[in-house]
Parts: structure tokens; sequence; C-alpha cells
């Protein structure tokens, strides 16, 4: 009688293949955020980890994926491989009945995604600034994250006329501008300013920003 092979790829094999990306990732956070991306070896990520080199290596590439991984980690908040205009919170949006709820959801989920981010582009604005390959990966970054705000943005706006002195790529680079990190970390971690009111203040921008007219709780849109 023939028994058949194990298989190589069984289901606990792959669990401890993730728990161990998960491990490397989490450790080169902390390390990426203590000593900076230059100052970070991927020898001290796999000693901290638990892993070897050659183990990182075979997992992420270079040190400059194992970065954009990490990012790509803080900006939907878990390891799943979902993107993020496709998770509930995103697709969400679409289900609430007022611009006013939308835009309101939409605050709450910059601000989750800020929170999470904050260190990881403390860490990306502070590499690119003297290494190409980061430089070209924030650029990459950027690009994605402009593609994902117009999309939501256009879930909020709805049918609601926007700004007719504005072309609709000009719309987009002032949200993108008001959503960023870097007003959240000046607002937030440097002024102080509390969440609620970031994002009652953010939600307010926005509307000056992109609406043809006032939208508020008590006023209906002109016909």
């Amino acid at each position: 009688m023939s028994i058949a092979p194990r298989s190589y790829d069984s289901p606990r094999r792959r669990a401890a293949a993730e728990r161990t990306r998960h491990r490397i990732l989490h450790t080169a956070g902390r390390l990426f955020s203590e000593g900076g991306y230059a100052g970070t070896s991927i020898r001290a990520v796999a000693s901290a980890a638990g892993t070897s080199p050659e183990n990182i290596y075979l997992v992420f590439g270079t040190k400059t994926p194992l970065l954009a991984a990490w990012i790509d980690v803080a900006v939907v908040g878990d390891h799943d491989p979902v993107p993020f205009v496709d998770r509930a919170e995103a697709r969400a949006l679409a289900d609430l009945a007022t611009f006013e709820d939308r835009l309101a959801a939409a605050m709450s989920i910059t601000t989750a995604v800020n929170e999470r981010v904050a260190a990881p582009f403390a860490v990306l604005d502070a590499a690119a600034q003297s290494d190409p390959d980061i430089a070209a990966l924030a650029s990459r970054l950027e690009a994605s994250r402009r593609q994902d705000i117009a999309q939501l943005l256009g879930v909020v706006l709805g049918e609601l006329p926007v700004r007719e002195d504005l072309s609709r790529a000009a719309i987009d680079d002032l949200v993108c501008a008001l959503v960023s990190v870097h007003l959240y970390r000046a607002l937030v971690l440097t002024a102080g300013w509390s969440r609620r009111r970031y994002e009652r203040e953010l939600g307010r921008q926005i509307r000056h920003a992109v609406l043809r007219f006032e939208v508020s709780p008590t006023t209906a849109p002109p016909p």
C-alpha cells in the first residue's frame, strides 16, 4: 500500500510563516521608529525578531519592500491583503443616507488611518530626503493615496454639485492636502488638538473646499 506524501505547504506551516512575517514587520516597525530607516539593518531586525537575515530577504526582498510592507499594514490596520477602498468601513460609506453622515464617517476613518501611519510616514519622509529608492516609494504611495481619496470623495459627495471654479483634479488636490498625515501631525500631535476637534474642523474645511454650496443637517440644498 502506497502512502501519499505529506504536503509541504500544510495549513500549519502556512500559519507559522504568517506569524513569522507579522513578527518581522512588528519588529522592523519598532526599530525603524527608534533608529530611522538608514540606522536599521536587516541583521538587526532579524536578531530582534528571532529569525535570520536570509529569511527576511526571502520573504520581503530588500529593506525597501520591508518598509513598504510595514506602511501597508499601518494604512489598513491589519495584515489582510485587502485594498483600503475595499475595506468594510470604506464600503459602508455608500450605505449612509446623508452627506453629513458620510462626511463624519470619512473623517473618523481619516483620523484612524493618520493615527496609524504617523510614525511610519515620519520614517518614510526622513529617509526619502537622501535615499532615491525611498523617494520613489514615497511617490508611489502618494499616487496610490490620491487615487483612494479621490474614489472615497466621490462616494462621500454622492450627487451633490462641486465647485465650478476648480477642476476636479484641483479639488482632489485640496482634499488630499487636508486629510494628509502631515496636517494631522501638525494639529493633533504638535498643536495638541483633540480627535473630536480635528475631525470637526477637517469636515468643515472639506465642505468649504469642495461644495458649490454649504450643506448642513438642517439645511436642504437649493433646487
